[in-house]
């Protein structure tokens, strides 16, 4: 079967163990099967929106206490929903 054309790892995959699962606690949840079933690859949907929120609002929230920046991040979000 031919090999898919890309990049090529350097990091050498974690030695399987003789139960066929993966070693480490990370790389267990990498399995194509666990990403598709998570939805893992709707990143390039995301990604536009948060651009141009950064882009439009700023990147830095003004707000010192983490409920405050909370809610500040909500105010721009809006803000910039309503304005799209």
């Amino acid at each position: 079967m031919p090999r898919a054309m890309g990049p090529e790892s350097v990091i050498k995959e974690a030695v399987h163990r003789a139960d066929g699962k993966r070693n480490g606690i990370w790389r267990s949840g990498m399995s194509k099967k666990y990403l598709a079933k998570m939805q893992d690859g709707k990143r390039w949907a995301v990604e536009p929106f948060f651009s141009g929120l950064k882009r439009t609002m700023g990147s830095i929230l003004n707000s010192r206490r983490s409920d405050q920046m909370l809610k500040e991040a909500a105010f721009r979000v809006l803000a910039y929903a309503l304005r799209r």
